[in-house]
């Protein structure tokens, strides 16, 4: 889309006084409905216009909204001579100088960064430093806090090992035994969790007809298929045990568009391979476009071709 469209289109916004950087979830709600591609074009031009102010509001919403923009591209971001890198620093620097919701905000901060490989070494300090404090007192009553930092720690030490190790030394911990507490509350309280979930699971239509095209040909060739199969941190759609192979059904919330999977998608993706799996997917709008029994086995087989 070109530049004059975007502008014009912000200005049809404006008039109804949609955006306003002070509450950047009602421009979100506004946009909900747009084509992806003029959505992430349209925050990323109002967010470059107005990142004057982003410094100026409330800490917690200076994250926020960094966090909603870290879902779109790098490229996005250099063609727009934004430095993703330079505004987290600067966001950090605020969390540092304000202690309420400092844990909160950081956790949200190295996400939003995480997104587009980008590590900053003083958001670790933060956590560790709360780590430290509240070591005597790990319980699940802390959770929400200490089962983001579990995650953000295992997505670095999966995807960054190097530096993972490094983190861990400059943090002054020279054994696992604050991370693997950290480990022990979150697959707890996930097992309770599980526990008391409903017996039955909604599965949609995809889902369904998926799984059964998809049985009946692993069944020839002699292949176990599970479902809602937990790898580390993720519960996968399919599993093949024998090939070592996860199958995800993708709906229109995993695209940037209907060509590109979005960053968190694709982190969730290069983690899984990391650990060994090879990860196929399948795009529910281009299922639903299969009108006969033969496409979508078609489909399936031409799916399972791709298996290493």
């Amino acid at each position: 889309m070109q530049k004059n469209q975007i502008e014009e289109k912000i200005q049809q916004l404006n008039q109804l006084k949609a955006l306003d950087f002070q509450d950047y979830s009602a421009l979100l709600i506004i946009l909900e409905n747009f084509n992806y591609q003029l959505k992430q074009d349209i925050l990323l031009y109002y967010f470059q216009q107005n990142l004057h102010q982003l410094y100026s509001l409330p800490v917690n919403q200076q994250v926020q909204t960094f966090y909603q923009i870290s879902n779109i591209s790098e490229n996005k971001f250099a063609k727009n001579e934004l430095d993703f890198e330079e505004i987290g620093e600067k966001i950090l620097k605020n969390i540092k100088d304000q202690a309420e919701q400092q844990i909160e905000n950081t956790i949200i901060l190295a996400k939003a960064l995480f997104f587009h490989s980008i590590v900053l070494q003083d958001t670790f300090k933060i956590l560790f430093d709360y780590l430290k404090q509240q070591d005597k007192s790990m319980t699940r009553i802390n959770f929400m806090n200490f089962s983001q930092i579990y995650l953000v720690l295992n997505q670095i030490k999966i995807l960054h090992p190097d530096y993972y190790q490094q983190i861990l030394r400059e943090n002054q911990i020279t054994s696992q035994k604050i991370i693997q507490q950290l480990e022990k509350i979150f697959f707890d309280n996930r097992k309770i969790q599980n526990q008391q979930k409903p017996k039955t699971r909604i599965i949609s239509k995809q889902e369904q007809e998926f799984h059964f095209f998809l049985k009946n040909q692993l069944d020839f060739k002699n292949l176990s298929l599970l479902q809602q199969y937990s790898i580390n941190i993720y519960v996968v759609d399919f599993f093949i045990q024998e090939k070592n192979t996860v199958i995800e059904i993708y709906g229109n919330q995993h695209y940037r568009d209907q060509i590109d999977l979005d960053q968190k998608t694709l982190k969730r993706n290069k983690i899984l391979e990391k650990l060994g799996y090879q990860v196929l997917y399948v795009p529910t709008y281009q299922w639903n476009k299969l009108n006969s029994n033969h496409l979508k086995q078609q489909f399936v087989a031409n799916l399972l071709s791709k298996i290493k």
